[in-house]
């Protein structure tokens, strides 16, 4: 079991100042980013992979390079069909027809990596739904049903990379509790946990993740580990802090102070899990 955080130039410098205790680093694929941060920590890459977009096309020679030359374990893929990709799809569709279609090309997709790489080495990832409430990114319900990520991954045979934000988010444009959201999971193939804070987009007011921990992010995260402890889901290989990143999108939301108070208490609470 490993304590991963998002890399972001702050993370570095509390690193090189022995201020935070971390295993791993958590980094796009980005190559300059890769070295900086695998001076310091083994480094894995979270690829930028979405299973049921059109166009999937997947460099395999750069996977390969990245397994070789990192610490990355598994190959993680977003489960991710949009109304760009399926324009004549509503957003809030929960048709048959079209739970088959994304489907067949999810699936389709997952295959495509895991007859490369082998299903035990591919990880799916939960995405969030947000209804109609954001203007971008208009992530199709279907995408995110708890019953279609479970059939995808017990027809695949692959893992599970349960973000608990990214569940919170679409439990709740669905109108169901997080805990039934979860509960319809294959948790019993968790191979990797994400978890920030989520709250409302500042302007739009959307749901959006990526924030500091909050009284109700700490809570939602001890109702994970405690389902973790009395077995109901497995054990990850990776707990992965996913505050903090690089550019405009992330420089309000990596804070130096912030991840130097959250990490210690982020490890001090799955410590009790080793």
């Amino acid at each position: 079991m490993k304590l991963a955080l998002n890399y972001s130039p702050q993370a570095l410098e509390l690193l090189e100042e022995e201020q935070i205790d971390i295993d791993v680093i958590k980094c796009s694929d980005q190559p300059d980013l890769i070295e900086k941060a695998q001076r310091l920590k083994p480094t894995y890459v979270h690829f930028p992979l979405n299973a049921g977009t059109q166009g999937f096309s997947p460099d395999w020679q750069r996977i390969e390079e990245v397994l070789k030359t990192t610490a990355t374990r598994f190959i993680n893929l977003h489960l991710e069909a949009t109304s760009e990709d399926y324009p004549d799809i509503p957003i809030t569709s929960q048709d048959e027809d079209h739970e088959s279609r994304i489907m067949e090309k999810m699936i389709e997709d997952v295959q495509e990596v895991s007859s490369r790489f082998g299903a035990e080495n591919v990880i799916l990832e939960n995405d969030p739904y947000h209804a109609e409430a954001r203007a971008s990114f208009r992530l199709l319900r279907l995408s995110a049903e708890p019953w279609v990520i479970s059939e995808i991954i017990r027809q695949t045979g692959c893992g599970l990379l349960l973000d608990i934000d990214h569940a919170r988010v679409s439990s709740h444009y669905m109108g169901i509790t997080l805990e039934y959201y979860i509960a319809q999971l294959p948790t019993h193939r968790l191979k990797e946990l994400h978890m920030t804070g989520t709250r409302p987009h500042q302007q739009e007011g959307w749901f959006e993740s990526h924030h500091e921990m909050r009284q109700e992010d700490w809570l939602a995260f001890d109702w994970a580990l405690g389902q973790i402890q009395n077995g109901s889901w497995a054990n990850p290989n990776v707990y992965a802090f996913e505050y903090g990143g690089v550019g405009e999108k992330f420089d309000w939301r990596s804070d130096k102070a912030m991840i130097a108070e959250q990490v210690p208490l982020f490890r001090k609470k799955i410590t009790v899990l080793v």
